[in-house]
This record gives structure tokens, C-alpha cells and sequence, in this order.
């Protein structure tokens, strides 16, 4: 898992008794399970007698960040129990709430990646292509062009497997670039997988 300095500050400080009884603590993992969920809003915070009862209103936005950020994180990576509970050892959590947070998490983890997986960016990718080649001889402003000229068309599919045409025309020397870029973009993609 790939989780920052502060996030691991953040998880520290709900670990902390001092800060966060051990019902608060369970009652921030409720509500910030809830958020997620959309079962709840982020003002229902103020209405929990053990969250209110924090006088350092900081400490609980930062205890409550914290949770979002580890849960989404444990989510799109599907992590282990193993590796939860190392992290939350780390962070100094003590048992009870080891055993509260992954409770809350295992019996909720489903849904909140099928939550995850509606949240990103599909963009359209190609399905088909055609292309032509224009042989253009003149024009109306002037006499004699002489010059190759490519209409290409791809057909491109949604996430809603809608599919549409994109076309575009260009020259010889923009097709060579674009064949180079779509090259170079390959390589890419090859050296991270």
C-alpha cells in the first residue's frame, strides 16, 4: 500500500487514547464508513456525542482524512488482513480497535470497491479504423497543389459500449508524427508493465 507521512500521522493520532476513546474511536470508523458508503454525510460528525465531546476540532479532521484516505487505499489495493493489521500496529493501534476497523472494513470492503470502480476516468478507446488517402491536384485559391492528404476514422466505444466515429484529416508528415507518437506511447506503456 502506498500511503504518505501524514496519513500514518493521521492514523497515529486515532490510535492515540488520549485523543479518541475507544467509542469515539468506533463511532469515527461508523461515520467515516458511513461517508464513504453515502449512507451518511460529514455533518452527522457533529452529532455524535463521543466525536463532540473532542475540543481540538483538528485532530478529529485529521483522524477523519486519515481513515478516508487508508480505507480507499486498502480498497483499491485489496489488501490483506495481514498487511491492515501491520500498518495499524505501526501506527500504534491497539487491538481492540485493530479488530473494530477491520470488522467494519471486511463487512463493507465489497461494496466499497464496487464504489472505487465506478469512480474513474474511461475514456473512449479505439475499436475499428479506416483511413483514406486524398490525392489533392488544386484548389480554389490556387492553381496547382499536388499533395497527399489522409482522412482517418476511428470508431471508438464508450464505457457504455456506445460507439461513435472520430475523424480527422492531416498530411504525410502529421500521419509520420502521430505513427511516432502512438509508437513512443507503446514503449511507455511496455517499460511500466
Amino acid at each position: 500500500m502506498e500511503i504518505s507521512k501524514k496519513v500514518l500521522e493521521g492514523l497515529e493520532t486515532c490510535a492515540n487514547s488520549s485523543h479518541f476513546s475507544d467509542q469515539a474511536f468506533e463511532d469515527l470508523c461508523q461515520i467515516t464508513f458511513g461517508v464513504i458508503m453515502k449512507d451518511k454525510v460529514e455533518s452527522d460528525i457533529q452529532g455524535i456525542k463521543s466525536l463532540a465531546s473532542i475540543s481540538d476540532k483538528s485532530i478529529l479532521k485529521q483522524a477523519y482524512a486519515s481513515l478516508i484516505t487508508f480505507i480507499a487505499e486498502c480498497a483499491r489495493v485489496d489488501a490483506s488482513s495481514a498487511s491492515i493489521n501491520t500498518t495499524l500496529e505501526d501506527c500504534k493501534f491497539t487491538q481492540e480497535r485493530i479488530s473494530c476497523f477491520t470488522g467494519i472494513y471486511f463487512q463493507r470492503k465489497h461494496q466499497i470497491r464496487q464504489l472505487l470502480g465506478g469512480i474513474s476516468f474511461r475514456l473512449p478507446h479505439i475499436v475499428d479504423t479506416d483511413w483514406r488517402m486524398d490525392y489533392v491536384v488544386k484548389s480554389n485559391s490556387l492553381e496547382k497543389i499536388n499533395a497527399i492528404n489522409y482522412t482517418i476514422n476511428f470508431k471508438v466505444e464508450d464505457q457504455n459500449e456506445n460507439r461513435n466515429d472520430v475523424q480527422f484529416c492531416c498530411s504525410v508528415e502529421e500521419l509520420q508524427d502521430l505513427v511516432w507518437k502512438l509508437k513512443e506511447a507503446i514503449k511507455a506503456v511496455e517499460r511500466f508493465s
